[in-house]
């Protein structure tokens, strides 16, 4: 965040900084690294939108703040604008397939999500964070309410990263929705010691189009 800063006190007009630090911070906010969360979210919405202004032929850049402005700003129409507009310009960036997949999960459109979590995976087999891409897999099959696929896609994503707080969350709900309620409390103990932050109220910091459950 420090550098991000920086930079901008450099060049305020920068895009790829401005998303940058937008970027940085709307995840330190989902993980629940930050105080004062509204003024944060509020910043990274900023950011995002001056990005976009500047650097509006850049498809990362679009993908990124769609996904900002739709899960913490919850302006999901624009949202998904700038989705369809990254997607345009470069639909063979598994960058910003992810991006606009996760911007879709916030949006209310989990099944477009999802095809274009599994176009990002086979755009990039390789990629050393594919764990974050089989995490996006989690969530869209949730939102559908397809318990099992995510419970299988969540673990895998633990068998590398034995404590990555989201998919404890998306195996923790899953196995409660398929009844298994002894290992959902055995994950939500292990997300606590991952990611002590986590609670109900926090949780409220996302923001979804749709009352899912």
């Amino acid at each position: 965040e420090g550098l991000l800063r920086d930079a901008l006190a450099r060049d305020a007009n920068f895009p790829e900084a401005l998303i940058a630090l937008s970027d940085c911070l709307s995840r330190l906010v989902v993980r629940g690294s930050v105080e004062s969360a509204p003024a944060r979210v509020m910043e990274a919405c900023e950011l995002a939108f001056r990005a976009v202004a500047l650097g509006s032929e850049n498809g990362s850049i679009l993908a990124t703040a769609a996904w900002t402005l739709s899960m913490l700003g919850g302006l999901h129409d624009q949202g998904t604008e700038l989705a369809d507009r990254a997607l345009r310009l470069q639909p063979n960036s598994a960058v910003v397939r992810t991006g606009c997949g996760w911007s879709l999960i916030f949006g209310g459109e989990p099944e477009r999500a999802q095809e274009h979590f599994e176009v990002a995976r086979r755009l990039s087999p390789l990629d050393p964070r594919a764990f974050m891409t089989q995490t996006a897999m989690a969530s869209a099959n949730f939102f559908q309410r397809r318990f099992g696929d995510t419970l299988e896609c969540a673990t895998r994503v633990l068998q590398q990263r034995l404590t990555w707080a989201p998919a404890l969350r998306y195996r923790a709900a899953a196995l409660a929705h398929l009844g298994r309620l002894d290992e959902a409390r055995a994950d939500v103990a292990q997300l606590l010691v991952a990611q002590p932050s986590c609670n109900l109220h926090w949780l409220t910091v996302y923001r979804f189009r749709h009352r899912w459950m």
